[in-house]
């Protein structure tokens, strides 16, 4: 399944419910480069364009992204200065060396790694930056996390904490930064991360859940009634809110 597909009809749910980027970690990402042409890779409804946009007044910021549903969501989220176009990450349309900065934020796993970044090695000038951001929640400081990965690891087959949904259907740890290190197109790479915080509304957990390709995979296996109850049952009886542990990871290379 591809990300497209997996996330057909949850433009609006998606941009409500996922997490953001800590702000360092975007001033980092911004701060390896001067671009002229900043290029979102597989940038969904935008979360990370906006900020990246932000982060590079005058830059010229382009996402990319399959889904339809997505890019309307993102076109109605963003300032008319992002431009986003239709596109995969293996067939990016752009010049060789026409950008200076290309990203994918929680979206790398879903591609075809070597064909990406040997299209993203092509769209970068010489020197220019390759930034891949996932961010990833801290289950093994969070009970309830650890908890709500549990249900998932019953419901969803070949799932396992720490791994990451692919275009083929199947799960799979990633190490990105020991992939762009074998790759002769990048060097010079380098990672950072920074930990976060979410105080999540227990009522719209739920909500946040669906967002969410396993969930989704989760709730088709035994039903929509059956999933909300799994997760009800996990929620802490008195509402309130529910701290979500995040860990936001960059990898950086230079082409």
């Amino acid at each position: 399944m591809s990300a497209g597909a997996a996330y057909a009809g949850l433009g609006a749910l998606y941009d409500a419910n996922r997490p953001h980027y800590p702000a360092a970690a975007v001033a980092w990402v911004a701060a390896a480069a001067a671009p002229s042409l900043a290029v979102d890779v597989g940038c969904g409804t935008g979360i990370f364009t906006r900020l990246l946009q932000a982060a590079l007044p005058g830059a010229e910021v382009v996402g990319i992204e399959p889904s339809a549903d997505m890019r309307r969501t993102a076109e109605a989220a963003s300032d008319p200065v992002i431009t986003y176009l239709a596109g995969a990450a293996e067939a990016l349309p752009f010049a060789d060396g026409a950008a200076t900065l290309v990203t994918a934020a929680t979206a790398a796993h879903w591609f075809d790694r070597p064909r990406f970044q040997a299209e993203a090695a092509r769209v970068l000038r010489p020197g220019g930056t390759l930034a891949i951001l996932q961010n990833r929640r801290r289950h093994e400081a969070c009970p309830f996390l650890s908890a709500y990965e549990a249900l998932h690891e019953r419901l969803v087959p070949g799932y396992r904490r720490g791994s990451y949904p692919d275009a083929q259907g199947g799960y799979a740890p990633v190490d990105f930064a020991a992939e762009l290190r074998a790759d002769p197109g990048f060097d010079a790479v380098t990672e950072a991360s920074w930990p976060f915080e979410v105080a999540m509304p227990a009522e719209r957990f739920l909500d946040f859940s669906l967002s969410s390709s396993i969930s989704r995979r989760a709730e088709r296996a035994i039903g929509a009634a059956a999933y909300a109850a799994e997760v009800a049952a996990l929620l802490p009886p008195e509402g309130g809110t529910i701290p979500m542990r995040y860990e936001c990871r960059v990898t950086l290379a230079r082409r």
